[in-house]
């Protein structure tokens, strides 16, 4: 009987794994086709998604960052990162650990290193001629992050909020496609499109505020 259980259990745990490694290859073939499309075909995309589909995309993504040549620091962080974005399904689920990490990891890394992690859904590739002392200096994005995390701490924001405030809503006015990544094209402004809830930023879990 005891040999009969044993068998069960390593079956399970086999077919557990099995079915892990298969969602990881569908999650990565997946995104790697989403990133055939352009940025903005590719937000478009991902905003109608469901959340459990999002998170498998960035998990992906998180995974191949770790393949590269990062520090151990680094892969903690990204760990911890990784496990934060599994408890997003989580309807209570408030975004400030996740955010804190975020902080943390960015306090080390390069911005534009940082940004090609966590706002790109393409490979990441090591840029070894960023990652010097001058680089690694606190700037605008560190404070966008915080500015963010104290808003989710005094409840301005709701993290993940898809409901859009419509009486603030322009009818002509398109809505905003970018935040980061606005400087990676020539034309943009911050003053004819309406924000968005999310879409943007860290793992596209902030809001737009530019549009391109």
């Amino acid at each position: 009987m005891k040999k009969l259980i044993f068998i069960l259990s390593a079956f399970l745990i086999l077919v557990s794994i099995t079915s892990c490694r298969q969602n990881d290859q569908i999650a990565d073939e997946y995104r790697n086709n989403l990133n055939l499309k352009s940025e903005l075909e590719q937000k478009e995309t991902f905003k109608n998604l469901d959340t459990d589909s999002k998170i498998r995309i960035w998990k992906s993504k998180l995974e191949q960052i770790k393949t590269k040549d990062i520090s151990s620091e680094q892969k903690n962080l990204i760990n911890n990162i990784s496990n934060e974005v599994s408890k997003m399904t989580n309807a209570d689920y408030d975004g400030i650990k996740l955010y804190e990490y975020a902080i943390e990891m960015a306090k080390i890394t390069p911005e534009d290193e940082f940004i090609r992690m966590f706002s790109v859904i393409g490979d990441y590739n090591r840029n070894n001629n960023l990652y010097n002392e001058s680089k690694l200096t606190e700037g605008k994005l560190v404070k966008d992050l915080e500015n963010y995390l104290t808003n989710l701490k005094t409840s301005k924001i709701k993290f993940l909020n898809d409901t859009k405030n419509n009486s603030q809503r322009i009818a002509t006015r398109r809505d905003c496609n970018c935040r980061w990544t606005c400087l990676f094209y020539s034309s943009v402004t911050n003053d004819n499109c309406n924000s968005t809830s999310s879409g943007c930023g860290f793992l596209w879990t902030q809001e737009c505020t530019a549009v391109v």
